[in-house]
């Protein structure tokens, strides 16, 4: 090997790589010497610095890959066997309810039914208020026909109503504590406990 070869190839201390260098004797090293001065355009300055940019010639070293993919050939049925293990647990505990999700469920459910029905009985319980005062208003239009005055009204109608009145508020009561319990998290906290 020249000596001139011997510099162009020479090891780099930073890289470790062989840097590429012209070879200043040959006929195309013309090209690698800066341009002139008249030849830089808005300030860019082009030099041969940046012919020194190069891909390396020599690659890393495989065999230890290599000697790895051999040794996960010889076993692989237990390597697939391990990973659908794993793979068939994660399955399993994703797919089917822990105890928890069930209570949570189990939660979110009872309190929609319980808000369902205290509409209903809401409702129900409003259509039978309204009817025992229109039949206590009913009784005193009767008793102002036949009498010519104003009675008092009936107690056992007064006492009713103030009782559905009672039925009414336990009722609404009801319908806040379900719809409290429908908010989001409110289950997960109430099975925590």
């Amino acid at each position: 090997m020249e000596a001139g070869e011997r510099d162009r190839t020479q090891m780099t201390r930073d890289t470790g790589m062989p840097a590429v260098l012209p070879n200043p004797t040959s006929a195309s090293a013309s090209h690698h010497r800066p341009p002139a001065a008249s030849s830089r355009k808005r300030g860019i300055r082009k030099g041969w610095h940046h012919h020194f940019l190069h891909f390396p010639t020599t690659y890393p070293d495989l065999s230890n890959m290599n000697q790895f993919f051999e040794i996960a050939k010889q076993y692989k049925e237990m390597i697939l066997l391990i990973a659908s293990l794993i793979a068939g647990i994660f399955f399993v505990r994703d797919y089917f309810a822990t105890k928890q999700e069930v209570e949570v469920l189990k939660c979110q459910a009872e309190n929609g039914i319980a808000l369902v029905e205290s509409r209903i009985n809401v409702e129900l319980t409003t259509k039978k208020i309204i009817s025992l005062q229109k039949e206590i208003e009913d009784q005193k239009e009767r008793a102002r026909n036949r009498t010519g005055q104003a009675t008092s009204d009936s107690p056992s109608l007064s006492l009713e109503i103030n009782r559905l009145k009672d039925e009414l508020g336990n009722e609404y009561e009801t319908q806040r504590r379900a719809a409290d319990n429908l908010k989001p998290g409110a289950c997960e906290r109430a099975v925590k406990k």
